[in-house]
């Protein structure tokens, strides 16, 4: 069983290393290069011709198997499946068609679902989670294995140990690719614990069910990559880990500010509800809960709706904050244009640096709507989100689509702008360009396993975003009669974006004043004046029939 973890790890881990290993492309008769320059020394990512042994035959093949569980498993009333969204269920995965070093079969997992939207709203495609477990004794149902330890090495130089993964649907992304393309930018800014995965066939049961993304949970437990974080009875010697997460403030599951053993922790600051994915329950105190909420109250007196907050010394909010890994993330969701900006979805740690604990932007995390994919579902007036020009990340709070405050007046000064300027400046014809070329070539390499998703798993997949509801799917994505159709227009867009950036970041000021009107304001105006109208108009007919009436009367009178 030992064996079969290293051989998965050694999988994922060799994966990885092959993504970062793509030189110059050729699209449809055209040139792609990466830039032509050497990477910024911030990354120290080159890029090589050398292909991985994993990818023998296309791409790998994940088979996971419990129908020798149904008997011992209980059903829940939401299992799609025979999978439930948040209990874990036994089962058997099996890692074929690459190279036998990195093949294994029938290990003993547990599954479950995973995902909050993707989860229930968007099709059958549905994402799961994974983790590694050995069979209890007795009756051979899945419990965790203490005694299953081991350890890989990544392809940046962190050595850690793994056990929960995520297999990720993008069942609303036809590229398959904006989740797979933010995390592998993100490794090639050595942005902190950027997820990181490669494309798998995935069978549930026997049954295909199209390609999934494998990639590493973002978890300070069971020995992930964010393992070093420092728990401790001391609040003020303790690290913690956080998501922006306004689905806790608006279900009022538990008032802020709880503790919570079955619940979700979490902080009400500054119009915002953070949740408190780590240290756990067991580890916290109220003074724990107390010291979080502080910390983020500091940032948000200086970076929240503050008529100062365009004067902020660098000095002063670095005692608060890693001002770097802010540069790098702002950077990286303005350029795709995430829509969970200012929402939902945005991680952060507070780590202890020099001795004083600092709020530390990072992990990326959920980009399947961004980069051109779909027009906001969020804010369905708002018709230039799809569009790779304007600004999104830092936009004006004074707007009628929620905004990222701390972004927005992190950009109002002057030195911010500054360095967000030069750090462009590095890493455009660099790691953006090596990213843009490299989700082309990867399509290109694999279009036929690609397709396969769409021709045998999901035939009808665009057709029924375009009915959904809470999907609005682009012109140009609708179009699109193939995989690398879809993965062109990213690419395209990416261009026209990063043109975009350049006049941007040149001068900001201007884009920051500017009002993001969502239509919805506009259509209730225009009901709210024409109800004003109506009304007014009827009043005046209805009194002007009154007088009609009664001069009838005085003049029948009058006779």
């Amino acid at each position: 069983m030992v064996k079969s973890l290293i051989c998965f790890c050694l999988f994922v881990l060799a994966c990885s290393a092959s993504l970062a290993r793509v030189d110059c492309v050729t699209v449809r008769s055209q040139s792609v290069s990466g830039g032509g320059q050497t990477p910024a020394t911030r990354t120290g990512v080159a890029s090589s011709g050398t292909t991985s042994p994993v990818y023998v035959n296309g791409l790998p093949v994940v088979e996971i198997d419990f129908t020798y569980f149904n008997c011992l498993d209980n059903y829940m009333n939401d299992s799609y499946r025979g999978i439930d969204r948040d209990a874990r269920r036994g089962a058997t995965m099996t890692i074929s068609n690459t190279s036998e070093e990195f093949e294994f079969q029938d290990q003993f997992i547990q599954i479950r679902g995973r995902g909050n939207s993707t989860w229930a709203s968007h099709g059958d495609k549905r994402p799961y989670q994974i983790r590694f477990n050995g069979p209890s004794a007795n009756n051979q149902t899945m419990r965790p294995s203490p005694t299953t330890q081991y350890r890989t090495r990544y392809m940046f130089d962190s050595s850690y140990a793994a056990r929960t993964w995520t297999l990720i649907a993008n069942a609303i992304d036809a590229s398959l690719m904006r989740h797979y393309a933010a995390y592998y930018l993100g490794n090639l800014l050595r942005m902190p614990f950027a997820p990181y995965g490669w494309f798998v066939h995935l069978y549930l049961n026997g049954e295909y069910r199209g390609v999934y993304m494998m990639c590493d949970q973002i978890n300070v437990h069971d020995g992930g990559r964010m393992a070093d974080m420092v728990r401790s009875s001391n609040p003020y010697q303790t690290e913690f880990l956080l998501e922006m997460c306004e689905r806790l403030h608006r279900s009022g599951v538990i008032p802020a500010n709880t503790l919570h053993p079955n619940e979700d922790m979490w902080v009400y600051v500054g119009g915002k509800s953070y949740e408190l994915a780590w240290p756990s329950y067991e580890y916290l105190t109220q003074a724990h809960m107390t010291r979080f909420r502080e910390i983020l109250q500091s940032v948000d007196n200086l970076l929240g709706r503050n008529s100062n907050a365009g004067n902020i010394p660098r000095e002063q909010l670095e005692t608060i904050m890693d001002v770097d890994s802010f540069v790098d993330f702002y950077l990286l969701h303005e350029l795709f244009k995430n829509s969970d900006v200012g929402y939902s979805s945005m991680r952060y740690q507070i780590r202890i640096q020099n001795g004083v604990q600092r709020i530390v932007a990072g992990p990326v995390w959920d980009f399947d709507i961004s980069s051109g994919g779909m027009m906001n579902p969020w804010f369905r007036g708002y018709r230039d989100f799809h569009r790779p020009t304007g600004i999104w990340a830092a936009r004006c709070p004074r707007t009628g689509v929620r905004p990222a405050v701390w972004f927005h007046n992190l950009m109002r000064n002057e030195w911010f702008q500054e360095e967000a300027r030069h750090r462009w400046d590095e890493i455009r014809n660099n790691e953006v360009a090596q990213m843009k070329n490299h989700i082309m070539s990867l399509a290109i390499n694999h279009s036929d396993c690609f397709d396969r998703n769409f021709d045998e798993a999901w035939p009808n997949w665009i057709r029924q975003l375009a009915r959904d509801r809470q999907v609005r799917v682009p012109t140009e994505i609708r179009r699109a009669n193939s995989h690398l159709e879809h993965v062109e227009h990213m690419y395209n867009w990416f261009g026209t974006r990063m043109v975009w950036m350049d006049g941007f970041l040149e001068n900001p000021n201007p884009h920051l004043d500017r009002q993001i009107r969502s239509r919805p304001i506009v259509y209730i105006s225009i009901g709210v004046v024409g109800l004003v109208v109506f009304s007014v108009a009827g009043m005046a007919t209805f009194f002007a029939v009154r007088e009609n009436k009664k001069r009838k009367k005085e003049a029948e009178s009058g006779n």
